[in-house]
């Protein structure tokens, strides 16, 4: 009856930056991005950021304040550089998955339709600002 109500128990405390699912599967952004590439950037590499964050908060005011406010916070802070780093590491691995999604790689612009672009925004912004331009070079370009 103790357990149920607690007494001698001792729970795990959970750490309160976690390592969030990805907003799809491993293999959803192939070819761009492999499901290996994937798979040890996110297990491996943002989660050593997170567990490293989860040990320098420990014991501290930080550790029960949200992601963004532990980053707002340390980086005020000249005493949490380290706190600062590895939380604005863990927010923009958190920003870079949401960022991204299968089914959105291989849409470049065309690059003639961005030449003409910029070519017709430069004619359009020259003519404004020396407006008698096209008259003046109409006499000065000719054959022969």
């Amino acid at each position: 009856m103790m357990s149920l109500l607690g007494v001698g128990c001792q729970a795990k405390p959970r750490p309160v930056i976690g390592l969030g699912d990805l907003p799809y599967p491993l293999d959803a952004l192939e070819p761009y991005i492999s499901s290996r590439t994937l798979t040890f950037h996110h297990k491996k590499h943002h989660k050593n950021y997170v567990d490293t964050l989860n040990r320098l908060i420990k014991g501290t005011s930080y550790r029960n304040m949200s992601l963004s406010e532990i980053v707002k916070r340390s980086s005020e802070d000249p005493n949490a550089q380290k706190i600062f780093n590895q939380a604005a590491q863990v927010f923009n691995h958190d920003f870079y998955w949401k960022s991204m999604k299968s089914g959105g790689g291989d849409h470049r612009p065309d690059p003639w339709k961005l030449a003409s672009a910029i070519h017709l925004a430069a004619i359009a912004n020259s003519t404004k600002t020396f407006p008698r331009l096209p008259r003046l070079s109409s006499g000065a370009v000719g054959c022969g």
